[in-house]
C-alpha cells in the first residue's frame, strides 16, 4: 500500500486551485444524522436541497490529496509504465508535447512529466502538453468518446470497463433508488465491457460513439460516475457529489465509490468513504496532469470490482431484470443485487442468504446503515435456518469508547427487556485488519491519523432476530403497544444498564409479530452512551461556519459540549439523533437529557399520517408538507427554531394534525379521532403553557398511553 504523506492532504475549503497544498489542524463534529444521502422517504429530494444537505454531511470532511492517484494506482500502473503510455498517445498523434509553443522532444517531455509526478522541481517554463482530439465544445458524448478514445489506444484491448454516457438526457439515470427522483442523472459512468457486448469497441478510434446495451446502462452496473461542466470547477465538483450518493445508495455493496469530473481541461478524482471525500484534481494540459490523467484513465478501465470500492463479501447475483418503461416500450433492465454476505470472525465464518433490504441510509459519510433481512445458510447445499434474522452493516465512529456491540451486550447482561438485542457481531477485517476508512481504504499511518481532522470509521456487522417496521401496525391499540415497549426499553436501558439511547425513531421502534398481543421493542444502540461513566460536559468554542462549508452560513460562535464518548482527542457532536424526531431544544444546543427522547418517541406518532398514505401495511410512503421539510433543511438552529414555536402552539399542533395529514388517515372519521386523541393526550404530557416540560418521566409518558388503551373507543378519542 503506499503511504500517505501528512504534508500533501489538506481540508478543501472550497478553493480551485490544484497546487495549494496546506495542512488544517481545525476539528469539527461529524454531523448529526442529516445526512442527504438517508433522508426519511417522506423527505423532499430537490436537487438543490439536496446539494445543500450534502454540504452540511460533508462539512471539514473533504480533503484534497496530492498523492490520491498514486493510491489508487499505484499497485497495477506505475510512474515509469504511464510515461510510456504517454509515449503511445504521441506516437498515435493524440497528444502532442509543445515549449514556446514549439513541439518538445518526447523524451524530454515525458522526463519532465515524471519528475512531475515524483514532485521533484521542475523549471518554470514547463511543458504544454496538446490533445489535438479534446472537444471545444464539450457535451457528453464528445466527452465520453474522446475519454474512451484515450482508452482504447492505452488500454490496448485489455480493458474490463469501459466509459458511456447514460441511455437518455432528460430522465434520472435508470433503476435509481425509488425516491432519490429528482436530476440524479450523471453526465458520464464507467460500466462493465459485458454492456457491450454486442458491440465492437474499437470503432471508438475512429471518433464515433458506440452505445452500450441499454439494459446494462443502470445505477445498478455502474461502477464510477462523472460529471462535465463548460468551465466552473468548483459546480462540477459539487454536483457530482449528488451521484456519488446515487452510486453508494444504489449499490449497498460498497466499501467506497468513486468519480470524475471535468472542467474545462481540468480532471478531478473522488474517492468517498464514510469519513468523507478524498479528492485531487489537476490540469491535463501539465506535465503531471497529464501523466496522473493518463494513469488515471487506464488504472479505471483496467481494475477490479474490488479495486473500484465494492465488497467482495457481498456476493452478487447476476442477471436479475428488472422491467420498467422507456420510450414508450418496457425495457428489461439488468441489475446486480446482493445474493449472498459472508461474515467472519474468530468463531469461524458464516454465510447469510439475502431475502430483502430492509433499510438502506448508505450515505456518502457517517454510519452509512444497511440492514437485511437474511437466514442463515446452514451447509454447501444451501440450505438455510429456518429462523428470519436481520444483519445491521454500519460504519461505526472509532473515536467512541464503546461500539453498539458492547452496549448489546451490557444490556443483555444486565437482562434489560424490550430492546431487540443482537445475537451475534462481527469485526470486519481486510486484509487480515480492521476494516476501516483511513487506514485500509486510504492507508494513513497512525502518525497521519493524529493530524487530521476527520474521524475514522470501522465496519461492524449485527445479527439480531427479525421483528415487523413500527408503520405496519394493524390497529392503533398495537401501534401504542409497539411505542409502550419501546419506551419501557428505553426506561430499562437507563436503570438496568446506565444506557442513554439518545437516538429514537420511527425506524428504531419494532413490533412483535402478527397476532402477538405483546409489547414492542427498541432496536440500535449505536449512538448509546454509557451514564455511568459520563463527566460533567466540557464546553468547546466552535465555529457554526465549519459545519455548512459553501452555502454562506451564519458564522456566529455557539458553545458546544464535547462527547464524553471521545478519548479527549476528537470534538464530537453533542446534538444526537435523526434530524426529523430530534427535540427542538436539542436542535438549538441544549444538552441531550432524556426528557429530549421522551419527546422524540411523540414524533414519530405525530409524523406517521404525514409520512404514510393510509395507516397500516398497505400505507405508501408519501412526500412530507413543507412545513415539515423546514424541520430538516438547512441549519440546526432554523430548523430547531421553527419546530420549536410551532409545538410551543397546541392549537398549531391540533389543526395540523387534523387538517394536513393525509387523506387515507381521516378515512374513518372514528378511527381518526381515536388516533388524534392518544397524540394529543401524549403531547399534552410533554409541553404544558406553551412551554416543554423538563420533568417528564418514563412513568409519566406509559401512564397517559395506558390510560388510552384502557379507554373504551367513545373516550379514547377525547383529549385534554
Amino acid at each position: 500500500m503506499v503511504a500517505r504523506a501528512a504534508e500533501r492532504i489538506r481540508v478543501d475549503n472550497g478553493s480551485n486551485k490544484a497546487d495549494s497544498r496546506s495542512t488544517s489542524s481545525s476539528s469539527v463534529s461529524t454531523p448529526v444524522k442529516n445526512a442527504a444521502s438517508h433522508p426519511h422517504s417522506s423527505q423532499s429530494s430537490v436537487s438543490e436541497s439536496i446539494l445543500q444537505r450534502l454540504d452540511f454531511e460533508l462539512a471539514d470532511a473533504k480533503f484534497v490529496t496530492d498523492g490520491l492517484e498514486e493510491h489508487l494506482t499505484g499497485s497495477r500502473i506505475t510512474v515509469l509504465q504511464a510515461a510510456e503510455l504517454l509515449r503511445s498517445l504521441y506516437e498515435a498523434k493524440l497528444l502532442t508535447p509543445l515549449r514556446k509553443g514549439q513541439p518538445e522532444h518526447i523524451d524530454i517531455a515525458i522526463q519532465e512529466a515524471c519528475e512531475a509526478a515524483l514532485r521533484q522541481p521542475l523549471s518554470k517554463l514547463q511543458c504544454y502538453w496538446l490533445w489535438p482530439t479534446f472537444p471545444h465544445h464539450r457535451s457528453e458524448t464528445h466527452m465520453v468518446t474522446f475519454v474512451r478514445q484515450i482508452a482504447t489506444s492505452v488500454c490496448k484491448n485489455v480493458e474490463t470497463n469501459f466509459f458511456a454516457k447514460p441511455f437518455t438526457s432528460d430522465k434520472n439515470y435508470r433503476l435509481t433508488d425509488e425516491f432519490e427522483r429528482p436530476q440524479l442523472r450523471p453526465d458520464f459512468v464507467l460500466l462493465p465491457k459485458m454492456a457491450w457486448a454486442n458491440s465492437e469497441l474499437r470503432g471508438t478510434e475512429t471518433g464515433s460513439y458506440l452505445e452500450p446495451e441499454e439494459a446494462l446502462n443502470n445505477y445498478k452496473m455502474a461502477m464510477c460516475v462523472g460529471e462535465c461542466k463548460q468551465s466552473k470547477l468548483r459546480d462540477a465538483r459539487r454536483q457530482v457529489r449528488k451521484y456519488i450518493r446515487g452510486l453508494k445508495r444504489t449499490q449497498p455493496w460498497r466499501r467506497y465509490a468513486l468519480a470524475l469530473y471535468w472542467a474545462s481541461k481540468d480532471f478531478g478524482v473522488i474517492r468517498a468513504d464514510q469519513s468523507g471525500l478524498d479528492e485531487d484534481f489537476f490540469n491535463i494540459t501539465t506535465p503531471r496532469g497529464a501523466l496522473d490523467f493518463v494513469r488515471t484513465i487506464f488504472w479505471l478501465c483496467t481494475a477490479s470490482a474490488s479495486e473500484l470500492g465494492c465488497d467482495h463479501t457481498f456476493h452478487l447475483g447476476g442477471g436479475k431484470k428488472f422491467p420498467t418503461s422507456a420510450n414508450g416500450q418496457e425495457i428489461q433492465y439488468i441489475r446486480r443485487e446482493i445474493d449472498e454476505i459472508w461474515c467472519a470472525d474468530q468463531e469461524g465464518s458464516v454465510h447469510y442468504k439475502v431475502e430483502s433490504v430492509l433499510h438502506n441510509s448508505s450515505s456518502i459519510r457517517g454510519r452509512g446503515t444497511r440492514v437485511f433481512a437474511v437466514r442463515e445458510i446452514l451447509n454447501y447445499r444451501g440450505e438455510l435456518d429456518g429462523r428470519p434474522l436481520v444483519l445491521k452493516v454500519s460504519w461505526q465512529d472509532r473515536a467512541r469508547q464503546h461500539d453498539e456491540a458492547h452496549f448489546n451486550r451490557l444490556a443483555s447482561q444486565r437482562g434489560v427487556e424490550h430492546v431487540l438485542l443482537a445475537l451475534r457481531s462481527f469485526n470486519c477485517l481486510h486484509d487480515g485488519k480492521d476494516d476501516s476508512t483511513l487506514t485500509a481504504i486510504r492507508g494513513y499511518d497512525s502518525s497521519l491519523l493524529n493530524q487530521l481532522p476527520i474521524e475514522d470509521r470501522v465496519q461492524k456487522r449485527m445479527v439480531f432476530p427479525r421483528a415487523r417496521p413500527l408503520a405496519q401496525f394493524e390497529s392503533l391499540e398495537e401501534l401504542v403497544r409497539g411505542i409502550v415497549g419501546a419506551i419501557l426499553g428505553h426506561k430499562e436501558l437507563i436503570e438496568k444498564a446506565n444506557i442513554f439511547h439518545r437516538d429514537v425513531s420511527e425506524f428504531n421502534v419494532l413490533l412483535p409479530e402478527r397476532g402477538s398481543e405483546q409489547l414492542g421493542y427498541l432496536i440500535d444502540l449505536d449512538m448509546a452512551i454509557d451514564i455511568s461513566e459520563r463527566p460533567i460536559p466540557q464546553e468547546t468554542e466552535v465555529n457554526l461556519a465549519a459545519l455548512f462549508d459553501e452555502i454562506s452560513p451564519d458564522s456566529r460562535k455557539r458553545k458546544r459540549h464535547s462527547d464524553s464518548e471521545t478519548n479527549g482527542d476528537t470534538v464530537k457532536a453533542r446534538r444526537t439523533g435523526t434530524v426529523p424526531y430530534m427535540a427542538p431544544s436539542v436542535m438549538l444546543g441544549e444538552e441531550h437529557k432524556i426528557h429530549h427522547d421522551l419527546q422524540s418517541f411523540f414524533f414519530v406518532l405525530y409524523l406517521l399520517p404525514f409520512s404514510y398514505s393510509e395507516p397500516g401495511p398497505s400505507g405508501e410512503p408519501i412526500q412530507w408538507p413543507e412545513f415539515i421539510q423546514w424541520w430538516c433543511q438547512g441549519s440546526m438552529l432554523r430548523s430547531g427554531s421553527v419546530k420549536a414555536v410551532f409545538f410551543s402552539k397546541p392549537a398549531s399542533v391540533l389543526s395540523t394534525l387534523v387538517k394536513d395529514s393525509a387523506s387515507g388517515w381521516r378515512k374513518s372519521t372514528f378511527w381518526f379521532r381515536r388516533y388524534v386523541g392518544m397524540v394529543m393526550r401524549f403531547y399534552s404530557v410533554l409541553w404544558h403553557d406553551e412551554k416543554e416540560r423538563k420533568d417528564v418521566t418514563h412513568a409519566d409518558v406509559i401512564q397517559v398511553l395506558q390510560t388510552w388503551l384502557d379507554a373504551t373507543p367513545d373516550e379514547q378519542g377525547q383529549y385534554p
